[in-house]
């Protein structure tokens, strides 16, 4: 389930934290020994009409998953059909359209839920939550929308919901809600009146709360004692700004999410508790790429805490840097990109220009590069399982590539 691989929705003791940028597939690629950057992928397949799609493997009426694609922004849904190797369009089953979404691609994710061969996707648009029922036999879906207003920020599941906010034309903010099967939920209004809150990012959720970071801070909705759902916002601390362009927030141990923040005063980084309102704050040398569990110091993998610095000792001297983009809970495995470079890595990030990168594959053993690549943002690539193959896809790509998994 994209963006990045989740499992379909259950129950929360099952998903501890969601919204970081982990995968529940394990990720092992077969005849590892033999990969080599500059070899072919093992298999390839043409792209649906020119977009920026994202890809479900997912029962759709069918009695195996179903490749489908989304482009949110268009409001447009394909479904990849094997026997005639073509995309075709799923069109509304009464007529109408999908709504689209304005949401930056960073900040978009949604949610799905199954029961049989059928499956329901939560997604934000600017009609509200919407709940899509696709159907890849009868090249069709169904939608229904909760709120009515535009969705500003992604779904998350937060106990047994799904919840959005949305934005009123008045500039007010409230959540909505939908249960697994779609029905309308509660709603919660957040008490403050218009809020300013710059634009949002990806969700967080666990058991107790659901956190939405954003450029002026973060929206939080909070399960209280008594099992009532309650909405605040809490500003960043004086001087700090969310520097999301490195990833996810760190998932300590003890099941804390940090954040890091630039400190304009200090100006360093530090990493921010989130979701609390006296929040701790680490300081930290140099900022580190993140997937969740995992964050990556140039090209060197770490599990422990990003603040802290590597037993081994200084190697600033690289000039190799990874940028992970998906982690593998099952397999302790990340994805990423590695690239050859001599410029900072906030320079790295900002830059449009092509670059040369091959794909890695990161574990506790060892870095298998598999593949190579020029292209315009690396950090674009979205991968995906479908049929037993790791799949990549970028934007600017002309086709899918695929490698089998173990």
């Amino acid at each position: 389930m994209p963006p990045f691989g989740a499992s379909p929705l259950a129950p929360r003791a099952a998903r501890v934290v969601g919204g970081l940028r982990q995968s529940n597939s394990s990720i092992v690629l077969s005849r590892r020994n033999e990969r080599r950057p500059e070899a072919e992928p093992d298999a390839s397949q043409p792209l649906p009409p020119p977009g920026d799609y994202e890809f479900f493997s997912v029962a759709a009426g069918t009695r195996t998953p179903a490749l489908l694609a989304l482009d949110p922004s268009k409001g447009t849904l394909y479904a990849w059909l094997p026997a005639s190797q073509r995309w075709e369009p799923l069109e509304h089953d009464g007529g109408g359209l999908l709504a689209v979404s304005r949401l930056a691609r960073a900040a978009w994710r949604c949610e799905l839920s199954q029961a049989g061969s059928s499956s329901l996707l939560f997604l934000p648009t600017e009609e509200g939550l919407a709940c899509i029922q696709p159907d890849a036999v009868g090249l069709s879906f169904q939608a229904q929308y909760h709120g009515q207003d535009a969705a500003v920020g992604a779904p998350v599941q937060f106990g047994e919901q799904v919840w959005a906010p949305l934005r009123s034309k008045a500039g007010m903010l409230r959540f909505v809600s939908a249960s697994l099967q779609g029905r309308p939920g509660a709603v919660v209004e957040l008490p403050d009146g218009p809020l300013e809150t710059g634009a949002l990012q990806a969700p967080l959720a666990d058991g107790r709360l659901a956190i939405w970071p954003a450029a002026a801070g973060q929206l939080v909705l909070r399960k209280q004692a008594s099992g009532a759902i309650q909405g605040s916002f809490l500003a960043w601390p004086q001087g700090l700004q969310p520097a999301f362009e490195f990833g996810s927030p760190f998932l300590s141990r003890d099941g804390s999410l940090w954040q890091l923040c630039f400190d304009t005063r200090a100006d360093s980084y530090v990493y921010l508790q989130l979701g609390v309102e006296q929040p701790e704050r680490e300081t930290t040398t140099a900022p580190r790429l993140c997937t969740g569990s995992f964050n990556f110091r140039f090209a060197s993998r770490f599990r422990s805490a990003p603040w802290l610095e590597p037993e081994h000792g200084d190697d600033s001297a690289t000039n190799a840097v990874v940028l992970p983009l998906l982690e593998s809970s099952p397999s302790a495995a990340v994805l990423g990109v590695k690239l050859a470079t001599t410029e900072g890595l906030a320079h790295v990030l900002q830059s449009s220009e092509r670059m040369r990168v091959e794909l890695v594959l990161d574990d506790d053993t060892t870095q298998t590069a598999f593949y190579c690549l020029s292209v315009a943002e690396p950090w674009r690539l979205r991968f995906f399982v479908h049929e037993a193959r790791l799949w990549a896809y970028h934007p600017l790509s002309n086709r899918l590539d695929g490698w089998n998994l173990q």
